[in-house]
């Protein structure tokens, strides 16, 4: 385990092998990585269906792969959406979301590369 991707988990979870979990992973980085900047466009925007559409989606792939810490980010976001919190919170949470979002997108290129050496 990386400090960012719980493996165990993510293969626990849906895959049985680490070559499958690795393709998700980095399929996750293709479709995922640039999730913060459009929520940060539907939050500009005022488009809150979309905002929770992208966070929840976040959310949820994140935790199923076993990337804690983006889903942890994920949920708190969610949750300070939900209670309607003022906008520096909320843009203190997308800062923190994404942070963990590109810290988990080298790591997923570290265990790809270090998971096919084994």
């Amino acid at each position: 385990m990386t400090v960012h991707i719980d493996s165990a988990l993510g293969i626990k979870n849906v895959w049985s092998d680490i070559a499958s979990y690795s393709r998700f992973l980095l399929k996750y980085d293709e479709i995922h990585g640039d999730d913060v900047s459009k929520l940060r466009i539907s939050l500009v925007q005022g488009d809150e269906n979309k905002t929770r559409c992208l966070i929840h989606s976040l959310k949820g792939i994140s935790g199923m792969l076993g990337l804690s810490r983006v889903h942890n980010a994920a949920v708190a976001l969610e949750n300070a959406l939900k209670e309607k919190y003022n906008s520096t919170i909320i843009e203190h949470l997308v800062v923190a979301l994404d942070v963990e979002q590109h810290s988990v997108s080298a790591a997923i290129k570290d265990f790809v590369i270090i998971s096919k050496e084994k």
